[in-house]
């Protein structure tokens, strides 16, 4: 359940990064649904 609850905070965190980047790419489609969209690492 741990990697479950770290996975949450991560999806969290890009949708949270992704509001901050679409300005900055505003061409790149952003899936608020993606685990990896906004994320930097």
């Amino acid at each position: 359940l741990e990697d479950l609850v770290v996975a949450e905070l991560a999806l969290d965190h890009a949708r949270r990064m992704n509001i901050g980047l679409h300005t900055q790419l505003q061409n790149a489609p952003i899936d608020p649904y993606s685990p990896y969209d906004g994320l930097s690492f």
